[in-house]
């Protein structure tokens, strides 16, 4: 199985790198780096 980990605002995708260790070996994470985004241009949320 393969799971999906965002980050928030503020962090990076290595925040996730403990949590990561933690998982059971037949589980992978995936944690997209997003902090581009914000550095990149206009970033906006929508509720």
């Amino acid at each position: 199985m393969t799971i999906i980990l965002l980050h928030g605002m503020g962090q990076n995708a290595s925040s996730w790198n403990e949590t990561v260790s933690f998982l059971p070996s037949e589980i992978s994470a995936v944690c997209p780096e997003l902090s581009d985004f914000f550095t990149k241009g206009e970033c906006y949320y929508w509720f």
